[in-house]
């Protein structure tokens, strides 16, 4: 969550670092993203985009990595 890690991240082709600050429940905070990435035109419906994040606004964090698609709604985790 620096500057530092989403400068790196940029580095590798395909990755596109996005910070956002958390809400209390973790999906919304997932949801809340993928409305802004759709808004901006980062990412579409049917596509598949990989969620790398530390869950949790305080200080017991939970690492996560989901694959989820985007749909008209939002988002879906693959199953």
């Amino acid at each position: 969550d620096t500057d530092i890690v989403r400068r790196k991240m940029n580095l590798f082709w395909g990755v596109m670092p996005f910070r956002i600050d958390l809400y209390n429940q973790p999906e919304s905070t997932v949801e809340r993203t993928f409305k802004i990435l759709k808004r901006r035109n980062l990412i579409k419906e049917g596509q598949l985009v990989v969620v790398v994040s530390d869950v949790g606004p305080t200080t017991d964090v939970i690492r996560s990595i989901q694959v989820r698609y985007v749909t008209a709604e939002g988002s879906q985790p693959m199953q």
